[in-house]
């Protein structure tokens, strides 16, 4: 099984955009239909859109996680594009890992990526 998409809600999704931009992504603008405008990217096959909170829809309280090449870097971009810092980089089980909360709210970990292993095939 490969996770190909990612849906977040947004009140700004321009803004939301900008802080994901900070990781190295890329996206277009997008719309499907009569549906609303979104912005999308693909990332290794997958697709990640944002697309505005609607009445019927809040945000939506995900919990995102990025394979690096440097969190610490990652993380001062993050924090640079009004993040909230929730752990600082350190060393974890993991490896060098941070956890920051987006402009939105959601929850983005980020991990360094080994050379070898599941995590450099990301």
């Amino acid at each position: 099984m490969i996770l190909n998409l990612l849906v977040l809600r947004a009140r700004d999704p321009d803004m939301l955009a900008h802080f994901y931009e900070g990781f190295g992504l890329r996206f277009i603008r997008e719309r499907h239909g009569k549906g609303p405008e979104h912005l999308v990217c693909s990332i290794s096959g997958m697709t990640f859109e944002i697309y505005p909170v609607t009445k019927e829809a809040q945000t939506t309280g995900a919990r995102i996680g990025f394979a690096v090449d440097d969190v610490d870097a990652s993380y001062a971009s993050a924090i640079g594009a009004k993040a909230e810092g929730l752990k600082a980089p350190a060393e974890s089980a993991w490896g060098k890992r941070a956890v920051v909360k987006d402009p939105e709210g959601h929850i983005v970990e980020l991990t360094e990526r080994r050379t070898g292993g599941a995590m450099a095939q990301m």
